[in-house]
């Protein structure tokens, strides 16, 4: 950041990533905190002691090993993450009774719309009450007016929320600070694409 925009961005650049994880540490404490607390019943004293020592730890094996240490943690964590998701899946689907079971039960609870996400989802809104200039307006964000009806009918498509959702993990490794850092360590432009291209995924 230095070399392209000079000494000014780096430090205001740096100021703005020391407080941004800063609280994300903090979240990551207190998320720490009461799973031990709550979760696992532990006393007061232990949950924070154990939260302090994770910290140490982490700090002096991040500061002594450098980039390296972090590519490590990075890789571990990620083998850890896949294997926790599968054994959520896993337990989620041996307490129902297959995918029409967690629909039901889902729908029961009124929530329902969840499950609208990777199919098409249609949309009716009532323009009976809108003026001509209102409809127009409307219409910039899609769809189609029907008149006779007052009504627009806006069409989402499944692929179009998938690419969206494909959009979005592409854009937190290339824009947060952290993550784009990492991808400079890259071995290469192909490594470096190949990485940007799996977290997006």
């Amino acid at each position: 950041l230095e070399s392209r925009y000079g000494p000014a961005v780096r430090v205001l650049c740096a100021f703005v990533q020391v407080q941004y994880r800063t609280l994300v540490l903090g979240i990551i404490g207190c998320s720490l905190f009461w799973t031990l607390r709550v979760v696992c019943d532990w006393s007061y004293f232990q949950s924070m002691s154990t939260v302090v020592v994770v910290a140490i730890v982490a700090s002096i094996y991040t500061a002594v090993g450098g980039l390296k240490s972090v590519a490590i943690t990075d890789s571990l964590q990620f083998g850890v993450m896949t294997a926790a998701a599968l054994v959520i899946w896993s337990i989620v689907f041996q307490q129902f009774d297959g995918w029409q079971d967690i629909q039901a039960r889902l729908a029961e609870h009124g929530i329902e719309d969840l499950l609208w996400v990777g199919r098409q989802d249609t949309t009716t809104i009532d323009v009976s009450d809108h003026t001509s200039e209102q409809v127009e307006r409307a219409l910039m964000l899609g769809g189609e007016h029907h008149p006779h009806e007052q009504t627009i009918v806006r069409t989402t498509p499944g692929w179009l929320v998938a690419m969206g959702l494909f959009i979005v993990g592409l854009s937190y490794p290339i824009v947060n600070h952290t993550q784009s850092m990492r991808m400079f360590a890259a071995k290469s432009e192909w490594d470096f694409k190949m990485s940007v291209s799996l977290a997006g995924l």
